[in-house]
């Protein structure tokens, strides 16, 4: 065998194990394009026919991808637009009464969510200035916690968002049989440090899925830890 026939012999094994390295070269496979013949026949291979249906499979990954970039722009673009406007609505409240009102009437359908709740911790949860309802509750010292469900050095995560299978009745109420996810946002009320929690709930298992951002929903509690700072509590 010459020394030619081992070359062609070399890059045909080459060919053979790794097409790959023929159809993705558009240099090769111009001139593969430019000699193709017309005889057709069983023993034929239609180079073009295989080029084609590799370039429309990387035309419908491309894509599939641009729709999910287009996708998650607009999600992005329409949260910040609904944390907008429920923030706006917020900072007109004066006091818990009010906030209660927006939160029911005009803040969960502006973030289109199920329920919004503040949970606060009080050493005399009867002597205060709070009275708990659906939408604000008192409780006892090392609720925050046991509600977050996570361990002493975890406590500096400001989001939790997570699936619910049991939601918590005393949070939810009526609502607790249709409540699929919650983001738990931990809120800092001041010198005394008062711990506090905005919950939001959703009947829609993907709202607020763990691997979501949590910028916005940081922003809105920080909002309402200066609103409800100016209160008496």
């Amino acid at each position: 065998m010459t020394k030619n026939s081992d070359k062609i012999h070399d890059i045909k094994k080459k060919i053979i194990s790794n097409p790959e390295i023929i159809l993705d070269d558009l240099e090769v496979m111009k001139v593969l394009f430019n000699s193709y013949s017309e005889a057709t026949g069983e023993n034929i291979i239609d180079l073009r026919s295989v080029a084609i249906k590799k370039l429309e499979a990387k035309i419908k990954q491309t894509e599939t991808t641009n729709r999910s970039i287009i996708a998650a722009a607009y999600e992005n673009i329409s949260g910040y637009e609904l944390i907008h406007k429920a923030i706006l609505l917020i900072l007109e409240v004066d006091n818990f009464e009010d906030l209660q009102v927006q939160l029911s009437q005009t803040v969960q359908p502006a973030l289109k969510v199920s329920h919004i709740h503040i949970m606060i911790e009080q050493e005399e949860t009867e002597n205060t200035a709070i009275k708990s309802n659906n939408y604000i509750s008192v409780v006892k010292p090392g609720s925050v916690k046991t509600y977050i469900n996570l361990e002493n050095e975890l406590l500096q995560k400001t989001v939790t968002m997570r699936q619910v299978s049991s939601p918590n009745e005393s949070i939810y109420g009526q609502k607790v049989h249709s409540i699929k996810s919650e983001a738990v946002i931990q809120l800092d009320l001041g010198e005394k440090k008062i711990p506090a929690l905005l919950i939001i709930g959703s009947n829609k298992a993907i709202q607020f899925e763990p691997k979501k951002g949590t910028e916005l929903l940081e922003f809105f509690g920080s909002v309402m830890e200066r609103v409800i700072k100016r209160w008496v509590i």
